[in-house]
């Protein structure tokens, strides 16, 4: 496969799986459809809309909105300078162009929204999300921002003293110059044509074979 571009969630959807990555980025195969992206996507919206100052009817009851009274009652401290912040740019030493979107890009620091059914540990964190837009802001100020992960667990919303899990990453330069490693292991890779498949319960969710990825291994023949 020839590469146009890079993002993190291509990277990350390899790392979950390959074949996965195979299926979606280069057979463009349609996917199944969670409820977890679909409230995702939309509370990334809800809370864009809160930060640019814009009205919310705050009284519909979808879990969207109770994510969102959740984070309103605990927001991330904010000295906003864009949100929903969408680049397109080149790493020194990768010959491909990079996309990423910034959720909320503030004077001091990088802030990243979630939601989940479980809460996050260090390494859910610690991933190439961070690594690709901590060094991206790097590569423009010289400058190795915090990254603040604002968390919600869906599961928690019911419990009457729940808070927003908040955490943040600062990374160190060695960390951040790993990034370059990382996203051209990722090419090679891709380029040669490397798509094996992962195995339940290596891989607990498939948009595709929701019930493991044990069941893709009929579709093609691999080398």
């Amino acid at each position: 496969m020839q590469l146009n571009r890079i993002s993190a969630s291509m990277i990350k959807t390899y790392n979950t799986c390959p074949r996965q990555f195979y299926f979606t980025y280069v057979l463009k195969m349609i996917s199944i459809k969670s409820d977890a992206l679909r409230i995702g996507s939309r509370y990334h919206e809800l809370v864009e809309e809160y930060h640019n100052w814009q009205y919310i009817n705050m009284d519909l009851l979808w879990v969207e909105y109770d994510c969102l009274r959740s984070y309103v009652k605990n927001p991330v401290e904010w000295n906003v300078v864009q949100t929903e912040v969408k680049e397109r740019t080149r790493f020194q030493w990768v010959d491909y162009d990079i996309s990423l979107i910034l959720d909320r890009l503030d004077e001091d620091k990088i802030v990243e929204y979630k939601t989940s059914s479980f809460d996050y540990k260090e390494e859910d964190v610690r991933w190439i999300q961070t690594l690709i837009y901590v060094y991206h802001m790097y590569q423009k100020t010289w400058k190795i921002y915090p990254m603040v992960y604002s968390i919600v667990n869906k599961k928690k919303l019911h419990q009457k003293k729940y808070k927003p899990q908040q955490m943040t990453v600062i990374l160190k330069e060695k960390e951040l110059l790993e990034t370059i490693n990382i996203i051209n292991k990722f090419v090679k890779n891709v380029e040669n044509d490397i798509f094996p498949c992962k195995e339940w319960p290596q891989i607990w969710w498939c948009p595709y074979w929701p019930k493991g990825t044990g069941n893709c291994k009929w579709i093609m023949k691999w080398k």
